[in-house]
Order: structure tokens, then C-alpha cells, then sequence
């Protein structure tokens, strides 16, 4: 037991060293849990490298004492401050009796729109079959199998085999910096001109145009005429028409630097455009009429166009981890382990 905790101690402290020299700008929060005394710590885009040196004590601190109570009740704590649509991941051997809380992390998963995955030891099996109170103990392990299906993870028995392996969705989560950000900003103000930078992670540019009724006659090459490469080169399109209103596509390999799109106001209506990274993240941005059908997304731009209000928005579209194959995640005795991307 005392090995593995010290592996997994090492292993993170090797994750965090490696994964960028700008130790104040990681990407997610990691919240770790200690059973002992339902200790919470949480590191959501430190400002200071002292922050992840405290994370890095208070691993050193961490025993393994407890139950699932404190895990249940870390879930809570975690789920709360976290972001919607995050991930998360628990790590455990416990079992026990803890229907309540149980129901209170899927409330909370539900309403934040969070996917639960359970990943579990055998030793829960071991303790079930050898348990004279399987019945009661039963229960808590349903929990977790039914937490997971109704927020839309899953529950999966693991093996303590490959210890050093545990950390490998926070590993992942913090080694895609750095992050790509599209900031798109009008040329002039109230311009129908927008400029974006692309770098080098940038694989495909896709984009959705929506057309006035009076220009459903456009053709590809009108399409292509409204997108500017850095060095005014001729670029890889693909082009479909979605219906006649609506023109989709996309931009293979897109150069890299600043690239300029015109929303001509005389027959664009609206636009959206999203980058797909080779860092697995898609971030795009989009020019809606209105902010109801992308709540919570914050207005960069509000120049109008012929009277709509545009905005251009940031938000991170898909999150993927790689392809994890979770049966070959390993487990650390009492620890739980929450990753969640912001």
C-alpha cells in the first residue's frame, strides 16, 4: 500500500514538472481527496507556482484511512465548484453503505451536465464475496454502477497491476499546452472584417455559413472568396452544401498566422467557424443572431449587421482524452482523484 501511494506521489509530481515551463497556466482543476479527514484541495489555474508546491505537500500528506463517505462527500464538494460539462474520474477500493450522497452526486452530475466514471478495484469484488454483510455492502456498489449510467459514465473494475498508469487522464489533461485560444476581433469596429490567428496545432478550419434568400445562387468560389490566408495562397476547401440557405466546409491544413474572414453583411445572415487542434480540443467561435441557443457563452464582439446583433463567442466544443482503453487504467488504494477540464 505504502509503495503505491509513493508511486502515484512520484508519478504526479513527474507530470506537473513536464508538462509545461509556465507552471501558472494549467489548463483544468485536479482536486485529490484524503480519506483520513475528508481533506479537499483544489488547483484550478494557479497564479503562483507556490499553489501547485502546496498541491505537491499536500500529496506528500495524503493517508489512507476511510470510506466511501468521504469520497461521496468530495464528489459533492468538487461538483459544486467545478465547471458544467466536466469530467470525472474516482479511483477507489472502498465499499460501504453511502445511498444518499449517492443520490445527491447524481442531482448535482445531472443539473452540471458531469459524466461520473467509476473505476474500481477488485479488491470491492474480494471484499463483497468475503463480506457476511454482502447485502448492505451490495448496495453502495450498485451505487456507483447506478451514478455512473444515469450521468452518462461508466463503471469499471480495474487491476493494481501497473500502478504508474493511474495518472494518466490527469497526465493527459494537463499536456496539451498550451492551449490554442481563437480571439476574434473585428478589423474596424463595427468592420465586417474578422481576424483569427491559426497556429501549428490547427489541423482543419470548418465552417457554416448561412446565406440571405436573395444569394442562394453563391457558388464555392464566391464561398472561398470570403476567407483570407496569411499569405493569400490558394487553400485546400471542401465544400458541401448543407441545403441551399447554408453553405459548409471546410479548410485543410490551413496556413499558419492571421487569417481574415469578411462577413459580408449584404448576404451573410450568420456564421460559424470552429478550429479542430491536433491537441484533441475543438474551439470555435460563432457569430449567432441571437445568444439564447448558446447559454452561458460570453459576447466578444456585438458589432450589428443590418440590424442583427453578431456574437462572437469563445467556447471549447468537444473535449476527448486520447483513446483510452479504460480497462488498462490502474488504481491506487484510498485515493480519489477528480480531473475536471475547464
Amino acid at each position: 500500500m505504502d509503495d503505491d501511494i509513493a508511486a502515484v506521489k512520484l508519478r504526479v509530481r513527474e507530470i506537473i514538472d513536464s508538462a509545461s515551463s509556465d507552471k501558472t497556466m494549467l489548463p483544468c482543476e485536479i482536486i485529490v481527496v484524503a480519506f483520513e479527514i475528508q481533506t479537499f484541495f483544489i488547483v484550478s489555474k494557479p497564479e503562483t507556482e507556490g499553489d501547485l508546491e502546496r498541491l505537491l505537500n499536500f500529496l506528500d500528506s495524503l493517508t489512507t484511512f476511510g470510506g466511501t463517505e468521504f469520497v461521496m462527500n468530495a464528489i459533492v464538494k468538487g461538483l459544486s465548484l467545478s465547471n458544467d460539462q466536466c469530467l470525472v474520474y474516482i479511483f477507489m477500493d472502498e465499499s460501504g453503505d453511502d445511498r444518499e450522497r449517492g443520490n445527491e452526486v447524481t442531482t448535482l452530475a445531472k443539473r452540471k451536465n458531469c459524466k461520473i466514471n467509476f473505476l474500481l478495484s477488485g479488491d470491492v469484488n474480494r471484499r463483497l464475496m468475503a463480506s457476511q454483510e454482502t447485502k448492505a455492502e451490495g448496495k453502495a456498489y450498485l451505487t456507483f454502477e447506478q451514478i455512473a449510467l444515469e450521468t452518462g459514465g461508466i463503471k469499471v473494475d480495474v487491476t493494481k497491476d501497473n500502478i504508474f498508469n493511474i495518472t494518466q487522464i490527469i497526465s493527459q489533461t494537463i499536456n496539451t499546452l498550451p492551449v490554442p485560444i481563437l480571439l476574434v476581433n473585428s478589423v474596424v469596429s463595427g468592420s465586417n472584417l474578422y481576424n483569427f490567428n491559426i497556429d501549428s496545432s490547427v489541423e482543419t478550419i470548418r465552417f457554416l455559413i448561412n446565406i440571405k434568400p436573395a444569394f442562394w445562387f453563391l457558388t464555392n468560389d464566391d464561398v472561398k472568396s470570403l476567407f483570407t490566408s496569411p499569405d493569400h495562397s490558394s487553400t485546400d476547401f471542401l465544400l458541401t452544401f448543407g441545403s441551399i440557405d447554408v453553405k459548409i466546409g471546410q479548410i485543410n491544413k490551413p496556413t499558419v498566422g492571421l487569417w481574415q474572414f469578411e462577413a459580408n453583411s449584404s448576404f451573410v445572415s450568420s456564421f460559424e467557424i470552429t478550429l479542430v487542434t491536433s491537441i484533441q480540443f475543438e474551439h470555435s467561435f460563432n457569430n449567432l443572431n441571437n445568444e439564447s441557443a448558446h447559454p452561458g457563452l460570453q459576447s466578444i464582439d456585438t458589432d450589428p449587421i443590418k440590424g442583427y446583433k453578431l456574437y462572437s463567442l469563445i467556447r471549447v466544443v468537444q473535449t476527448t482524452i486520447g483513446r483510452i482503453v479504460l480497462d488498462e487504467l490502474e488504481f491506487v488504494d484510498s485515493i480519489a482523484a477528480f480531473a475536471a477540464c475547464l
